[in-house]
């Protein structure tokens, strides 16, 4: 307490930043809200008049942990907890976090969030109506059960692993997570597994249409590479252009798609446990520390104020299922698959992109 929570403490701001990933408010403010909420976290005393552990000291042992990958019983010497009890931290963080943040920090863009994305994609990228961009990463599990090893492999990995399918935007803040898919599957098949376009399907997402060189697209779209189908909601990249205009949109579309690479290579440099291997048995815990590291990598965007959306979300604006009937659903899965769509908004996209190119709108092109 000495060291960083009292009135004068040892260590300022920034090396507290350092050291727990998060600022010091965020930090008290997350510890508070699950003390308030699971009783794990408050201090208590039990039948022999022995006073429990305080909640800033529980978080403690969780945010190092993630922060750092280290055992359960590496922080003996500092916090004075044993293994169990640290283990027992990280565990009740990473269910509480997901609880108490979940809703917020893992939503996909709402209506309210559609224009800022917008609007930012086409300042910075010159991409109007893009959502993001889309892509997978492996987190390799070094105590995959043996008889599991051969369905988590994937040959460009030592060892077995399960799958993270992330949609970020510019700013770095990651909007869709899908996690728990098994190494050996490719990203399409992890596509067709995952929630992302669900609630297109279902009829509950917000209007995301666009116009684009006159033409009226339905769905937003994020940016991807090869290997995922040519879908009106994704916008891929040429493999072989013929001439300048499509050189200089394969040249943008794969700069920018770079959003998503850069997103991960944060994300992990911010909490270690994701870089590593981690010693986590179980599916499901390894589940709640993926998704407890992108709620407080999303969150520490939004406190720093990065993050394009920061203000706009409203807890009571949540979509209502309108009970589509299966025809429809039949037509809306039409319509998202569609591969005229598909290749005639990379037509528009690439005579956007170089008439905003002719027109001086990327200073940055000869570079």
């Amino acid at each position: 307490m000495l060291d960083y929570f009292c009135e004068n403490p040892l260590y300022d701001d920034e090396q507290f930043r350092r050291r727990f990933r998060i600022s010091r408010r965020l930090f008290l403010k997350i510890s508070s809200d699950l003390a308030g909420e699971f009783p794990f976290f408050t201090q208590r005393e039990s039948a022999g008049r022995k006073i429990d552990f305080s909640g800033i000291q529980k978080c403690t042992a969780a945010i190092r942990q993630l922060a750092y990958n280290t055992t359960s019983d590496a922080w003996d010497e500092y916090l004075r907890m044993s293994a169990r009890s640290c283990h027992d931290c990280l565990e009740n963080l990473c269910e509480g976090v997901i609880f108490l943040y979940g809703r917020q920090y893992l939503r996909m863009p709402t209506a309210a969030d559609i224009p800022f994305l917008y609007e930012a994609h086409q300042r910075i990228h010159g991409f109007p109506g893009m959502l993001g961009s889309l892509d997978c990463a492996h987190w390799e599990w070094a105590t995959c059960p043996t008889a599991w090893k051969g369905q988590h492999h994937c040959g460009d990995h030592d060892g077995p692993t399960l799958i993270l399918q992330a949609v970020a935007s510019q700013d770095l803040l990651i909007w869709h997570a899908y996690f728990g898919m098994a190494g050996a599957n490719n990203d399409i098949t992890v596509l067709q597994s995952s929630n992302l376009l669900d609630d297109v399907i279902d009829g509950v997402a917000p209007d995301t249409s666009f116009y684009e060189n006159d033409v009226k697209y339905k769905y937003g779209y994020y940016l991807t590479d090869d290997i995922y189908p040519e879908w009106a909601t994704f916008v891929k990249t040429l493999s072989c252009p013929d001439y300048e205009k499509r050189m200089y949109y394969k040249k943008k579309q794969e700069s920018t798609r770079k959003d998503i690479e850069l997103t991960f290579g944060v994300f992990k440099k911010r909490w270690s446990i994701i870089a590593q291997p981690p010693r986590i048995h179980e599916k499901s815990k390894m589940r709640n520390v993926m998704y407890t590291c992108i709620i407080l990598h999303n969150i520490v965007l939004e406190d720093s104020g990065r993050a394009f959306c920061g203000e706009s979300y409203d807890e009571s604006s949540q979509p209502t299922n309108p009970l589509l009937t299966y025809p429809e659903i039949e037509v809306i899965q039409a319509r998202i698959r569609d591969r005229d769509t598909h290749h005639n908004l990379r037509a528009d996209l690439t005579e956007h992109l170089w008439f905003y190119r002719e027109q001086g709108g990327d200073d940055a092109d000869d570079d």
